[in-house]
């Protein structure tokens, strides 16, 4: 409803601004994990509301992975897969946020974790050609992630890559 609110042309600026100030808020609790995961399994959720889900859901994997127990953080790759894997024909934007999450995910990595990503990726979406065009998406961003890690990260030798790029190889 809040999202509804807030892209309605005809609510006024004040709905406007009172349903993005608990968007915003909601956002950031930890009860939100659950919730996106209800809307992104949802059948017959609005283009709008999958967006909103798959979008906030890539913030969060980036700024909010410290608020999921363990085992729901090694759970996460599954999680993300199995959404991509169900956007991959569309909505084109959706699918795009899914990919950003798991690049996102993906690139955070303990040393030495997650060290099969890519091939995992490879095998989960590279035996059907319905799901080689997402494959393709996910790997460009997964490359520009770990990229975008690398640089930001000053604790790589400067000898050493990030583990994702390995991972690729």
């Amino acid at each position: 409803q809040m999202v509804q609110a807030l892209n309605n042309v005809s609510s006024t600026q004040e709905q406007r601004k009172q349903a993005d100030n608990w968007l915003k808020e909601y956002q950031r609790s930890k009860g939100a994990w659950a919730t996106l995961d209800q809307l992104l399994r949802a059948q017959g959720l609005d283009p709008t509301g999958q967006f909103f889900a798959a979008q906030t859901l890539k913030s969060k994997v980036r700024k909010d992975m410290h608020q999921l127990e363990p085992a729901d953080r090694d759970g996460m790759a599954n999680s993300l897969m199995t959404y991509i894997h169900t956007f991959r024909n569309g909505p084109l934007n959706v699918r795009t946020q899914l990919c950003l999450a798991f690049a996102a995910y993906a690139g955070e990595f303990d040393r030495g974790a997650k060290a099969d990503i890519v091939q995992n990726v490879c095998a989960a979406l590279g035996s059907s050609p319905e799901t080689v065009p997402v494959l393709l998406d996910l790997l460009t961003l997964l490359g520009e992630e770990a990229a975008r890690v690398q640089e930001d990260h000053y604790d790589f030798p400067p000898d050493e890559e990030h583990p994702l790029l390995v991972s690729a190889r």
